[in-house]
């Protein structure tokens, strides 16, 4: 039986890619990752979750307008069950405030930013694709340097990457991204040079919902990103 594609393309690279983790290039402290399971008021979510499956199965080509479609209404589902999250997130963040820690926390959706700013107050800063790139350091730097700023809450994809945060010993993940990578990402603003204690990363997870789904997928494409950067046989010398 031929191999399956990844790992054919992991044989091709494994002469020319050389990677180096982090943990082996870095004298940090460790990271753990836990996953916390949340009670959600679901009945809204599970509403638009079947109306976007019962679409999908009305229409079941997947390209074009009927695609496109499903995605809007996918992400209505996801959106709602993110702000359903916020309680969750709300007490995980009050939990590690009362530990004198700081908080960042990582979202997709922009009703989960202004309710997490709306409960912190001049406690929290945010960073989102509406703030400006020069905007951005600034909040940033509040949370590293300001002894007021205990809480940075961002979108996964504009506070996600460039910036130090190592302030904070702690990332909650409010709502799940597509894209392992851009996790890994996200968690590492904490957990990097200048971090002398223990990061520690919390995933909201809410069973029975969409999470189920996205949490598999991302499964999926890391146990692949792995094959392709670990996996690869060794070069020949």
């Amino acid at each position: 039986m031929a191999p399956p594609t990844w790992r054919k393309l992991a044989q091709l690279v494994s002469g020319v890619l050389l990677r180096r983790t982090k943990d082996e290039a870095l004298d940090l402290p460790p990271k753990v990752r836990l996953r916390q399971p949340v009670a959600i008021a679901a009945k809204k979510v599970v509403q638009l979750e079947a109306r976007a499956l019962d679409y999908l199965e009305a229409n079941p080509a997947r390209n074009g307008p009927t695609w496109i479609t499903f995605l809007g209404l996918l992400n209505r589902a996801r959106c709602e069950l993110a702000v359903a999250k916020v309680p969750a997130t709300v007490e995980a963040i009050r939990e590690r405030l009362e530990a004198d820690e700081k908080v960042v926390v990582f979202t997709n959706y922009q009703a989960v930013v202004d309710a997490i700013v709306e409960t912190f107050g001049a406690a929290c800063v945010s960073i989102t694709g509406n703030h400006s790139s020069a905007a951005r350091p600034h909040a940033a730097a509040a949370l590293q340097t300001n002894p007021s700023v205990r809480v940075l809450v961002g979108n996964i994809h504009a506070a996600g990457t460039g910036i130090t945060l190592t302030a904070a010993t702690h990332v909650v993940f409010n709502d799940l991204d597509w894209v392992p990578g851009n996790h890994w990402q996200a968690e590492d603003r904490i957990y990097r040079i200048g971090q002398t204690r223990p990061a520690f990363v919390t995933y909201l997870y809410a069973e029975n919902t969409l999470d189920d789904f996205v949490a598999a997928l991302l499964e999926a494409k890391a146990r692949n990103i792995g094959v392709l950067e670990a996996e690869a046989p060794p070069t020949r010398r």
